[in-house]
């Protein structure tokens, strides 16, 4: 009998903390946080379980940016 394998998917790149956020898209951290408050901006995950430490895959930025360049053609 072949063992059965279990396949995850799992999202592979670069994370970035705010700091590196706020350079990358030039808003400040507090606009930044104001967009995720209304849903207008990927959230954030917890880097370490129970931890404090937050970030975003570049990619799901790189996404976003895409979409907001879209909107304003």
């Amino acid at each position: 009998m072949k063992d059965k394998l279990l396949t995850l998917t799992v999202k592979q790149g670069r994370i970035l903390r705010m700091r590196q956020l706020v350079e990358k898209l030039s808003l400040s951290d507090s606009h930044i946080y104001a967009l995720i408050q209304h849903n207008q901006f990927p959230k954030p995950f917890t880097l370490v379980h129970g931890g404090r430490a937050m970030g975003w895959y570049e990619s799901d930025i790189d996404v976003w940016l895409a979409q907001r360049s879209g909107e304003t053609k």
